[in-house]
């Protein structure tokens, strides 16, 4: 017998307070790479609760850059028994105590199986922070984040 449920269900996905809003950001800085690698790239952005019901409040902003071989989409991964990355984020700034905060993760995969984050003649602009760049003028980052002289 089949059941459906209508609520995720442990140990599968635990429900965010928060939200995950997925973007496609595209960098000029990555265009005609000498590694064709793409110059759109995905974006994972966490929304704290209380996002969208307080339009007029800022938060500090995180970015996330994964280590050398890692892909954007390996923060959904999970262990045996455990939240993933995302949800962890979720459950730490949806806890009291905490101040709320954007945490923008950032792709840098390249066609090498690499993370490029220095600049380099072989792969082109760095994409970590062409990316960040790229990311940080999104207008839904840029509008709701405190300006570095704020956030501390």
């Amino acid at each position: 017998m089949l059941v459906i449920y209508a609520s995720r269900m442990k140990p599968w996905s635990f429900e965010l307070r928060g939200s995950i809003d997925e973007q496609t950001v595209t960098s000029e800085l990555l265009r005609n790479n000498p590694l064709g690698d793409p110059h759109e790239r995905p974006l994972l952005v966490y929304l704290p609760p209380g996002y969208t019901r307080e339009p007029k409040r800022r938060y500090p902003s995180i970015y996330v850059l994964q280590g050398l071989t890692g892909q954007l989409d390996m923060w959904r991964n999970r262990a045996a028994f455990r939240k993933n990355p995302l949800e962890l984020c979720d459950e730490l700034f949806a806890s009291d105590g905490v101040r709320p905060c954007i945490v923008v993760f950032v792709d840098c995969w390249t066609r090498l199986g690499g993370s490029q984050f220095l600049d380099s003649p072989g792969t082109g602009a760095t994409t970590a922070i062409s990316a960040t760049k790229s990311s940080h003028s999104w207008t839904r980052v840029t509008e709701r984040s405190l300006r570095a002289s704020t956030a501390a």
